[in-house]
């Protein structure tokens, strides 16, 4: 089954006690997050 992994920051920090990310990383997900989203809502 394909799969997508879509997400601020380093996939070798996903889940890690010590996890973090670049705020630059953030805004920038957040930014594309937004677009998917109205591009997804307007049907």
């Amino acid at each position: 089954m394909p799969v997508v992994i879509w997400g601020p920051g380093e996939p070798a920090q996903m889940h890690a006690r010590d996890e973090s990310l670049a705020l630059e990383s953030l805004e920038l997900a957040h930014d594309q997050f937004q677009v998917v989203v109205a591009r997804w809502s307007a049907g």
